[in-house]
């Protein structure tokens, strides 16, 4: 379920890993990669992804379905 800031939806690693269907370790892997968004926001350590990018990354992202086709 994200989190509401300010009018905004984020969602932490874990919430985003089930969000796109993959392990949380593939989260940091993209993350360290630079292959996907920046956090938008840390609460304390944890970072926070906007839905409203995540949704527009996702919907173009590199290598998205190459397994299954």
């Amino acid at each position: 379920m994200p989190i509401t800031i300010d009018g905004q939806e984020y969602m932490d690693r874990a919430e985003l890993a089930t969000y796109l269907g993959v392990e949380q370790d593939t989260i940091s892997a993209w993350a360290s990669r630079g292959t996907m968004p920046k956090p938008a926001r840390y609460v304390g350590r944890s970072p926070l992804w906007l839905v409203s990018e995540i949704d527009v990354w996702n919907a173009d992202r590199p290598g998205k379905g190459w397994r299954g086709k």
